[in-house]
């Protein structure tokens, strides 16, 4: 598993994972991962053009996933965010594991959490 040093510095360099799942109660440094990730990925298109910010609580899957799957605009990657992933209901939460077996190469999907349920998929 990467440090935040290793993520942060990759992305600087434009080196993308195609998911990150950062869990924990450290705001300070989840908000440190991501604002790497959106000054990454701001620096090879136009600011905020191929972001995009969810809300886990009552957010459905299939919303998350089409961004996910939109090819970006004048950029090599999109970068979307899920905050609170962990308070998305069972069901959407499978949806998007599944997704994690063939993440798009476009995207980079980040969701966040303070804790994940392992009873899931």
């Amino acid at each position: 598993m990467p440090t935040i040093k290793e993520v942060t510095e990759r992305a600087s360099k434009g080196s993308f994972e195609p998911v990150y799942v950062l869990v924990g109660t450290e705001t300070l440094l989840i908000e440190r991962v991501l604002g790497a990730l959106r000054r990454a990925i701001d620096e090879d298109g136009v600011p905020g053009f191929n972001l995009e910010l969810f809300d886990g609580k009552s957010l459905d899957a299939g919303k998350v996933l089409a961004a996910a799957e939109t090819l970006p605009m004048m950029a090599d990657r999109r970068l979307v965010i899920v905050r609170h992933a962990d308070a998305m209901a069972a069901a959407d939460q499978n949806e998007l594991a599944a997704y994690l077996e063939s993440p798009s190469d476009s995207s980079s999907l980040v969701l966040t959490a303070e804790k994940l349920d392992g009873r899931g998929n």
